[in-house]
């Protein structure tokens, strides 16, 4: 009788400790997804000047001198930063008040190598779009939300037909920095 009141203990107490595994387990589920929002919204309030790679370490080159600031403000949602990603990866970017006569690029960045992946077309208003970008190369690089002139947008279209052609050196790209973070 008494080997079985302790077997009986042992499974009451085996279902409470399961129990309270699963409840730590959704609660730290839950601080996850919380900690993911707080980040989005820490880099949605985290001011976006052009020069937006001093906001992070290891993040892109500030824009040329005498570059005027951007009235637009940009943020990559999607990927997180650090975050290891496929060959082909999802990328959600917003941008906030995008000049008519600029274009908004997504760019990959390793080292001093720049290889622009996805033009970010952009109402009047701004909006929030999600892409699918293709890596450059092996290893941990740096995914930039850029904004680039007429001129440097044209340079960009020549360096992509000519990629059609041969296999796609890289390219030196100008403009502001309006966010950027590093990937693995």
């Amino acid at each position: 009788m008494a080997l079985l009141l302790l077997f009986l203990l042992l499974v009451v107490c085996l279902f409470w400790l399961g129990g309270q595994v699963g409840h730590l387990a959704q609660l730290q589920g839950q601080q996850e997804e919380q900690i993911a929002q707080l980040r989005a919204q820490l880099r949605a309030l985290t001011p976006r000047v052009t020069g937006a790679a001093q906001a992070r370490p290891g993040a892109g080159l500030a824009p040329r001198p005498g570059a005027e600031a951007s009235p637009a403000k940009g943020s990559i949602l999607a990927p997180a930063p650090r975050q290891a990603v496929p060959e082909v990866f999802g990328c959600t970017v917003k941008v906030e008040q995008p000049r008519p006569e600029y274009h908004y690029y997504l760019v990959l960045r390793q080292g001093a190598k720049y290889w622009p992946r996805q033009e970010v077309k952009m109402p009047p208003g701004g909006a929030t779009t999600a892409w699918e970008v293709r890596r450059a190369a092996a290893g941990p690089f740096t995914l930039e939300l850029r904004e680039v002139d007429q001129d440097q947008h044209q340079q960009i279209a020549q360096w992509r037909q000519e990629a059609e052609a041969q296999p796609p050196p890289h390219l030196e790209v100008c403009g502001g920095v309006l966010d950027a973070l590093q990937l693995n």
